[in-house]
């Protein structure tokens, strides 16, 4: 109900492998309110070395870009789901590009040194999901967050700042060895 009226929370469920962390949150799902939007990612333990495994998958999803899609397909859907949620966001247009690993064509883009562009990526990551939240509750689930990336990581730990005044559920799940 927090959620619901704008108080965003982070919630940890810690449990051991196999205790039923994904169960639940597959039930708490099913039972929720329609008007929610959900959104899940799992961290992999190959893909602990990969940046933004995690991220990477829940705007997979979210964008509806398949496997071996070609670019010009992924670079029309990005624009019409970000013309669609708010024609402001297509600003961010070159830095979830970069973020989705196509080529750069951007000359102000490119000459931003890595800092700024990581800086940039996590802006765009960060507004979209606040802009989702703006719709209604927002629940952003991710699994096995001990096999997490360390810039998915940072993320995460930088979007937790933004959450207090949102409509955002953030659900971590992890084993209890993760710090």
């Amino acid at each position: 109900k927090k959620v619901e009226t704008g108080y965003g929370q982070v919630v940890g469920i810690v449990g051991e492998a196999g205790i039923g962390k994904s169960r639940f949150v597959f039930e708490l799902h099913r039972k929720a309110n329609e008007s929610n939007r959900y959104i899940e990612s799992r961290c992999l333990q190959y893909s602990s070395s990969v940046p933004f495994f995690p991220i990477l998958e829940s705007f997979k999803f979210y964008f509806e870009i398949g496997e071996g899609e070609s670019e010009e397909e992924i670079n029309k859907k990005l624009k019409t789901k970000l013309e669609n949620l708010d024609a402001d966001l297509i600003q961010s247009f070159p830095a979830l590009r970069h973020f989705l690993s196509l080529p750069g064509r951007d000359d102000m883009w490119e000459a931003l040194d890595p800092k700024e562009k990581r800086v940039k990526i996590f802006e765009a990551i960060r507004n979209i999901f606040i802009r989702l939240s703006q719709d209604g509750p927002l629940v952003l689930m991710v699994d096995d967050l001990q096999w997490i990336d360390k810039t998915s990581e940072e993320f995460i730990s930088y979007f937790i700042e933004w959450i207090p005044n949102k409509k955002i559920l953030l659900l971590l799940l992890y084993r209890p060895e993760y710090n």
